[in-house]
């Protein structure tokens, strides 16, 4: 388009004005695009915390029932322990045998 200087006409001004609408809907479309393509990633995304939520209940789930299930299992543990000889003493009642045998002996 050739203009001259001060010689614009009606015409000239609509063509210029098209461009420039022309150009800012082709600006939109590529954000629209980009938009578009967030949308689909938020998506996604909200996707995969739903399933992490599903699974962290699960979990928990899984850990409360082993920590009920283990209660007898640690109570069979601690009475096993506490009637059990601890080797230190084991050790010491046997050096402690040993003599009364060699005592007896003589």
């Amino acid at each position: 388009m050739n203009i001259k200087k001060g010689s614009i006409t009606l015409d000239d001004l609509a063509i210029m004005i098209k461009q420039g609408f022309d150009e800012v809907d082709e600006r939109f479309n590529g954000i629209n695009f980009k938009i578009s393509g967030l949308k689909k990633d938020v998506s996604g995304l909200k996707k995969d915390v739903s399933g992490l939520k599903k699974e962290t209940k699960g979990i928990k789930k899984e850990l409360k029932e082993f920590k009920g299930d283990n209660s007898r299992e640690h109570a069979e543990m601690k009475l096993y322990l506490n009637n059990t000889a601890y080797k230190f003493e084991f050790v010491d009642l046997k050096k402690r045998f040993e003599k009364l045998e060699k005592k007896s002996m003589l």
